[in-house]
């Protein structure tokens, strides 16, 4: 399979992904770089974390491209390492609250609500329903911010999480009726 960059008219093939000169890398950052960025917007919710896990999802495609299986699309796997990075860094950020509670630890904060989504984060429902969101397991939360925030098919879905269709199907139901029950929680509180 082919990918073409409307900024060059350079193909890429998957396996070629890992010989790329440095204008190539360019253009392959620019075919998949704001895919990148905007689900780790929607994954982290921080603007930095965002662009740091997005250096470190390209960082990781470049190092594995000579494994890559074509079990799936290329935009797939891409899709899966950035999900897989999200993931990581949540768990690295809440070792580090548990940590702080011992040890005080100072991160400067800053605003950075450059980002659509972000700057949605003022409003108090979408608050509460980020808030829900966070509450999900790590593959609940993955499903559902794939399929209704960043508009993937169940089918895709499905592919990036490396489940069967039934299973992501039951994934992304579970998680809506989770998610309704903690904002009923929140709404009585």
């Amino acid at each position: 399979m082919l990918f073409y960059s409307v900024y060059s008219k350079l193909a890429i093939t998957e396996k070629a992904a890992s010989r790329l000169n440095a204008n190539e890398l360019k253009v392959f950052y620019d075919l998949y770089g704001s895919m990148v960025f905007n689900l780790c917007c929607h994954y982290l919710r921080d603007y930095m974390d965002a662009e740091e896990v997005t250096q470190d999802v390209f960082l990781r495609v470049f190092e594995k491209a000579p494994n890559f299986r074509e079990e799936a699309s290329f935009k797939t796997w891409v899709y899966r390492i950035t999900v897989n990075r999200c993931i990581d860094r949540l768990r690295q950020k809440r070792r580090r609250e548990i940590f702080s509670i011992f040890i005080p630890i100072d991160i400067p904060t800053a605003d950075y609500a450059f980002h659509p989504d972000l700057q949605l984060e003022s409003n108090e429902a979408v608050q509460s329903l980020l808030k829900a969101i966070d509450k999900l397991s790590d593959r609940q939360k993955s499903a559902l911010i794939l399929n209704k925030i960043e508009g993937m098919s169940v089918t895709e879905v499905a592919a990036v999480l490396n489940l069967e269709l039934k299973a992501t199907e039951s994934l992304i139901f579970r998680g809506k009726e989770s998610l309704r029950k903690i904002l009923d929680i929140q709404s009585n509180d």
